[in-house]
């Protein structure tokens, strides 16, 4: 008798858990078609003689809200060079992001063939995703993927370089600036957030605006300590500083993982 009122238990339960997998592969489904009941989107001008398909609301590669579509052949768009694939414009119908087709020249900069261009809305600056560590302005800025995402190097629009990850420590004006190795520790939250303030800063002159030094130095008639994160205006003043122990030994303790 208890063993046929075990029997019955489980199939009970067998019973509701399939019951409950059939529900959830339907909502699933369901919710795999709700993108597709989403209303055609509205093709500006300025597109609509491109050769392009697949139009569809989208992010661009740096999260911004427009229009994401195929472009079927290399084509030249508001005076960039993009290759045929994946391509984002903005609501307005301009170009947000695409992938070069072939090399090209910003200011003095040599951008290399398959880097991809974002163009923020509203913004004084470009971002570029090298393929692979790419020389700018005499740094090594890393280029290719760090896990998932692309490693950005940003520009003003003049095409003067604003801030990118170094490959190796730098000398910049007399300056000394450390380079980033992604590693496993950097992938972190917040609790190691010095590990991903390695970036290098510079004002539209090139002079450091801000990094994180590289060895000792003196600036402003002030000795400050490797692994030390320096802020400096335009004019040359120190406005930043953080030299702190916590600071310079979660740096050290990275570096000990190849960071």
């Amino acid at each position: 008798m208890k063993i046929l009122k075990w029997v019955a238990l489980i199939g009970l339960f067998a019973g509701i858990a399939v019951l409950m997998g059939l529900a959830m592969f339907g909502f699933s489904q369901q919710y795999k078609k709700t993108p597709e009941q989403t209303a055609p989107v509205s093709v500006p001008e300025s597109i609509k003689n491109l050769p392009i398909k697949d139009i569809e609301p989208g992010l661009s590669i740096i999260g911004q809200d427009g229009i994401s579509a195929r472009l079927q052949k290399a084509t030249l768009i508001d005076g960039f060079p993009c290759a045929d694939g994946d391509v984002h414009f903005t609501l307005s119908g301009l170009l947000s992001s695409c992938a070069l087709s072939e090399d090209i020249s910003i200011g003095d900069n040599l951008i290399p063939q398959n880097t991809w261009v974002a163009l923020p809305e509203d913004s004084d600056y470009q971002i570029y995703f090298f393929p692979n560590d790419t020389n700018i302005q005499g740094i090594p800025c890393i280029g290719g993927n760090y896990g998932s995402a692309k490693v950005p190097t940003r520009f003003y629009y003049d095409g003067r370089l604003s801030a990118c990850y170094s490959a190796y420590n730098v000398t910049i004006k007399g300056i000394p600036c450390r380079k980033t190795k992604f590693g496993i520790l950097s992938r972190l939250p917040n609790a190691l957030s010095p590990l991903k303030s390695t970036e290098i800063y510079l004002n539209e002159s090139g002079s450091v605006r801000r990094c994180t030094l590289s060895m000792e130095a003196e600036i402003n008639e002030q000795v400050i300590s490797a692994g030390s994160e320096i802020r400096i205006s335009a004019d040359g003043e120190l406005t930043i500083l953080d030299d702190s122990w916590k600071r310079r030994t979660s740096l050290w303790f990275a570096g000990l993982f190849g960071y």
